[in-house]
């Protein structure tokens, strides 16, 4: 894929334009190589995999790299919160799924997905501010939704690493696609 190519396939894919102007003249092995933004690398993934079925195994590394991205952001965070356990042993639930999709029923990911959302609502009711637990539970509860629907993966970005310029992000992105999307489809 040329530069002109993988030019055009991004304004034809809706990027923002700042994203757009960035890549201009460039390759997309050397943009992906070099992108410190993980939050374009997210979109651009999350993208091309719109169209995928919930549940599709297709979507495991996609989960991966979020939830290593959740773990980054919210490193110190899940371990101090007074449900930080239970927090916890939901997202290890999200983790084995996109680790081996065969080995945590479409079953047990509803039932975390009930209890992420018991505790969002939960935590919805009784904070007037936003916290550090409400934030956890709002991402974690994403990245459950993200299993079954892209749209939520690109909304997960948002708390996560959006606007956030940031090359740990993009390097967890890069590790669980060490190529870019684009080139690998055009195979």
């Amino acid at each position: 894929m040329t530069a002109d190519e993988f030019n055009t396939r991004l304004i034809d894919m809706n990027a923002c334009p700042v994203a757009i102007e960035w890549c201009s003249g460039q390759t997309a092995e050397h943009a992906w190589a070099t992108c410190v933004r993980g939050d374009w690398m997210f979109w651009l993934v999350g993208h091309l995999l719109r169209d995928t079925k919930p549940y599709d195994p297709l979507r495991a590394p996609l989960i991966r790299c979020a939830a290593a991205c959740v773990r980054l952001h919210l490193a110190d965070k899940l371990a101090n919160l007074p449900t930080g356990e239970s927090l916890l042993q939901l997202f290890m639930v999200a983790e084995a799924w996109a680790a081996d999709p065969d080995s945590v029923s479409r079953k047990e990911i509803i039932v975390a997905k009930k209890q992420i959302n018991t505790l969002h609502k939960h935590m919805n009711n009784t904070l007037h501010n936003y916290s550090r637990q409400s934030e956890a539970i709002a991402i974690i509860r994403q990245l459950f939704n993200s299993i079954s629907s892209i749209n939520a993966w690109l909304e997960l970005g948002a708390p996560v690493v959006y606007d956030r310029i940031d090359s740990a992000y993009a390097d967890i992105v890069r590790t669980h696609y060490p190529v870019c999307p684009l080139l690998v489809e055009n195979e």
